[in-house]
């Protein structure tokens, strides 16, 4: 996969988590400094589906993906509005 980086502008990684702290580590190994340069500093989206993984979205920086609460459905489980996002990070002081 690393060898495909180079043609990418923005890389995304999204797993199942199956308990809380696979959404932190989700984002430890995405500030990793060898994550960073396996990647070669490229954009990168890191999240973890599922409820389990909201938090991940909430720590993500770059290009969340987000819902609208007038939806019927989320595209994807665990997925939160942008202002539920903006409040979470703001209670958060992130």
């Amino acid at each position: 996969a690393a060898l495909f980086v180079q043609y990418a502008d923005v890389i995304k990684t999204v797993f199942m988590a199956t308990e809380s702290s696979d959404a932190l580590l989700v984002r430890r190994i995405a500030e990793e400094p060898a994550t960073k340069a396996l990647l070669h500093r490229k954009p990168l989206i890191a999240i973890a589906a599922g409820e389990s993984g909201k938090i991940s979205r909430v720590m993500n920086q770059f290009m969340t993906p987000v819902t609208h609460p007038q939806f019927p459905v989320k595209a994807a489980p665990g997925q939160l509005s942008a202002s539920e996002i903006k409040f979470l990070r703001q209670a958060l002081s992130l």
